[in-house]
């Protein structure tokens, strides 16, 4: 007589000759309608393809799939943000910056709203029982680990995980803990996870967003992460882009009625850098002083180098040069849409560097006439 609770097979990964080898073994039994339990950056989860519902109803039946808190145990596992519109079509903006720039990461989001018309209504009827809460709403996660990472890249179909939280909070931290739930097939053991805290929960309604579960991120963290990110660009992020910066802020805030250091409360994140930018370097004494005369400040601005995280992760980007804006799209042609010219007529906004205080004071002016239609603009639109 054959053992209705067979033990589940375990797979140390660490010890794996061709981690590759594992990747494929897991992705054999998803397919066949397993349930498999892998590791992910914030402790460990139960798996099973979404497109088997028994494997499915297996996952929704295990202990711990309806905790507290409002939000889904199960949830589906993206492979970056690029798919979130797959699944809610209408995501709030907000969501959509949050998966922008913490995906592939310890974030997970709920979504009330927007989700009609996207791939969960074409799942099996018994995988959208477990998966899609009333009114449609769903929960996606994208984990920051190479595994799931492969996994999900080989799998055909998208991917349903379960990470149960303990009643104080934590993750599960081993993936011997979860055999007896939810009958897995096969443990996936990958030492302990990077981020113990488990997993942040931002839950959204329409644009306003509502923090479940903080993980190991604080609130400044979250709210940036749904913040507008308003980024100037440059050569060495010492002159033209940090004046820019500190003029804007200057700006946006008479414009909100609020001062300079409160704009990150007010949903706005205001940065420069630069193409060619030494880390770290101050801005020049000039821009400095001539900033001050506006009202602005950049005494403790450090110099930073444009790198991806920051294109991906602004809203808009307003370059100094048409130089600048070829060398920026040659590098990320994805940001077309949100990177132009400071001048709205096409004119470069030449560099002072080297010159005197009037040509400081010239280039600011020059700067501070193009930010107006961008304030207007802006403004406007938050409505």
């Amino acid at each position: 007589m054959s053992d209705p609770n067979p033990t589940p097979e375990l797979i140390e990964l660490f010890r794996a000759d061709d981690p590759r080898d594992v990747v494929h073994r897991a992705v054999a039994c998803l397919a066949g309608g397993g349930v498999v339990v892998l590791p992910t950056g914030t402790g460990y989860a139960l798996a099973a393809s979404a497109l088997r519902p028994e494997a499915m109803t297996r996952l929704a039946g295990a202990p711990g799939a309806s905790p507290p808190g409002g939000t889904h145990w199960l949830k589906i596992c993206l492979r970056g943000p690029d798919e979130l519109l797959d699944w809610a079509t209408g995501a709030p903006v907000g969501a959509r910056r949050v998966a922008s720039r913490s995906w592939p990461g310890p974030v997970e989001l709920f979504l009330a709203d927007g989700v009609a018309g996207g791939l969960a209504d074409r799942l099996p009827e018994g995988s959208r029982r477990a998966l899609v809460g009333p009114g449609g709403a769903i929960a996606l996660c994208c984990p920051d680990h190479p595994f799931v990472e492969h996994l999900t890249r080989l799998l055909s179909g998208p991917l349903a995980i379960g990470q149960p939280i303990g009643p104080e909070g934590q993750p599960v931290v081993s993936a011997s803990a979860l055999a007896g739930l939810g009958a897995p097939d096969l443990l996936i053991e990958d030492g302990p996870p990077d981020d113990p805290a488990g997993p942040a929960v931002l839950s959204f309604q329409g644009e306003q967003m509502h923090v479940v579960r903080h993980g190991s991120l604080d609130d400044r963290t979250l709210g940036r992460l749904c913040s507008t990110i308003i980024l100037f660009v440059c050569t060495g992020n010492t002159c033209r882009s940090p004046m820019a910066e500190a003029l804007f802020k200057v700006m946006l805030a008479d414009r909100l009625g609020c001062h300079p250091e409160d704009l990150e409360a007010h949903g706005w994140l205001v940065l420069s850098a630069g193409l060619s930018a030494m880390q770290g370097a101050p801005a020049a004494s000039n821009a400095v002083e001539v900033v001050r005369g506006y009202g602005g400040s950049l005494e403790a601005h450090a110099s930073r180098m444009l790198v991806p995280e920051l294109v991906r992760a602004a809203d808009r980007i307003l370059v100094m040069t048409r130089s600048h804006l070829r060398a920026l799209l040659d590098h990320a042609p994805e940001a077309a849409d949100r990177a132009a010219l400071l001048d709205p007529d096409g004119f470069d906004v030449d560099d002072p560097v080297g010159s005197g205080l009037d040509t400081y004071r010239a280039t600011a002016e020059s700067i501070r006439r193009h930010l107006v239609p961008l304030v207007d603009e802006l403004t406007a639109s938050r409505g």
